[in-house]
């Protein structure tokens, strides 16, 4: 069990390393209601205990990576996300982000994850960024869909993404609506040379500073609303720079046979 101090505030920490408190969409937009209806959001629950307050102690849902809905059992995600066998205890959130998830219908249990065979990620690259989570069945009103289009070819496009991970303002942070930022795809700099399948994206010219943060990994890469590319690592510079997103289109097969492979049976997929 852990413990940190906040404002005299002490919250224990039961499924969630502490090193996973992250930042979302920088100088990004809410999401209006509706808007991205497929997208989740993964968090631990937290409990929360204030001895300057003589409230009782608060179980808290806190975000640290974002996913898309691309059936009723099937979220994609960035493998990094949940490569972490020690941090695989979270759970799904979805529909309604300024509410929190916890004794209400819009979380869900995870039941399986499944990694791209061929992800790396080390000091040098990052490559196959690419995860598939399996989770009880979602009563949603709208699927992401896949692009087919190769990412190779989609050069100067305008893109839309978006995340939920935790934002640099903590009051409200739990009951915040998913945010939404923008830019445009470029080449690659020699940074992201050795890293395979990926598409780049810088910001645009009037917004420099909004750009996805860590919070909003896993979550989709938008064209002409459709999912092109999974968040999955950015740069370190403040201002500027250019952020990667691993692409579906060379992925789309492997994605495919796992959906269509790798289902619990239907007893199991409501068994907690």
């Amino acid at each position: 069990m852990h413990w940190i101090t906040i404002i005299l505030c002490f919250i224990s920490l039961f499924e969630m390393s502490v090193s996973n408190i992250f930042l979302r969409v920088k100088d990004g937009r809410n999401a209006k209601d509706g808007e991205f209806p497929f997208v989740v959001s993964f968090f631990y629950t937290v409990l929360v205990t204030c001895r300057t307050n003589p409230k009782p102690d608060e179980i808290k849902a806190i975000r640290f990576c974002t996913g898309s809905i691309l059936s009723q059992t099937w979220i994609l995600s960035a493998a990094h996300c949940v490569a972490d066998e020690t941090l695989r205890t979270f759970r799904v959130w979805h529909t309604n982000f300024t509410t929190s998830p916890i004794g209400t219908k819009y979380l869900k249990s995870i039941r399986k994850i499944v990694i791209h065979p061929a992800h790396i990620d080390n000091d040098y690259v990052t490559q196959n960024d690419i995860s598939l989570i399996l989770v009880d069945k979602l009563d949603v009103d709208s699927l992401g869909r896949l692009s087919a289009v190769d990412h190779l070819t989609m050069m100067g496009l305008p893109v839309t993404y978006v995340g939920g991970g935790v934002t640099d303002d903590p009051e409200d942070d739990d009951i915040r609506p998913l945010q939404v930022g923008e830019g445009g795809i470029v080449p690659c700099s020699k940074r992201h040379g050795f890293s395979k399948y990926v598409i780049c994206v810088t910001q645009r010219c009037d917004n420099r500073r909004q750009r996805p943060w860590l919070g909003d990994s896993g979550g989709p890469l938008l064209y002409a609303g459709r999912i092109i590319g999974v968040t999955s690592f950015g740069a370190v510079d403040p201002v500027g720079g250019v952020d990667a997103f691993a692409a579906v289109s060379p992925h789309l097969d492997w994605i495919r046979y796992v959906m269509e492979t790798q289902a619990l049976p239907n007893f199991l997929r409501n068994i907690d």
